[in-house]
């Protein structure tokens, strides 16, 4: 499987951040597999593989927009990562979906796609709920969905594979 490339121009392709990574918090390639075979078409398999190829956060993912996407007839799409979306409740305001821009300037970029998940999303958009912010994941009612990703940690133990606490396919590989 074709794994994203983060398009940094004139920035080395390899990442020399020191953010430290906890294996147990990473899903495996086989867990991964076994997460898409078992994905309900549609949503959850167009998410789940949106984040394992592209290595978007699920906050990212959730407040993508269509526009922030570029998928041409043939070949590879692009990605642009502008904002994340949080649940998190600010003092004396009920909890809702806020959206926040990245929290470091490497936080905003642009991730290529590869041509299968071009395709998959391509027939998510047609099939996707209508939304008035323009998501391309947002929940049947067309708004801002909660974390789905942690879905996989409910899903995973049932069919022999092990999940992280966090759902993290950030650091995950092919």
């Amino acid at each position: 499987m074709l794994v994203a490339k983060e398009i940094k121009p004139g920035e080395n392709a390899f990442d020399q951040g020191d953010d430290k990574v906890d294996p147990d918090n990473v899903l495996s390639p086989k867990a991964i597999r076994t997460l898409l075979s078992i994905a309900n078409p549609g949503f959850e398999k167009v998410l789940f593989e949106a984040a394992y190829i592209t290595g978007a956060r699920q906050g990212e993912l959730l407040a993508l927009r269509w526009s922030d996407l570029e998928l041409p007839k043939d070949g590879i799409g692009k990605m642009v990562v502008r904002r994340s979306l949080s649940w998190a409740r600010l003092r004396s305001e009920e909890t809702r979906a806020r959206y926040f821009p990245p929290k470091t300037k490497a936080g905003k970029r642009t991730i290529s796609i590869p041509a299968l998940v071009v395709a998959d999303l391509k027939r998510w958009k047609l099939q996707c709920p209508i939304s008035e912010e323009d998501l391309v994941f947002p929940n049947s009612g067309g708004q801002a969905d909660v974390p789905r990703l942690a879905a996989a940690r409910r899903v995973l133990p049932r069919f022999g594979a092990s999940a992280p606490p966090s759902g993290n396919f950030s650091h995950s590989s092919p």
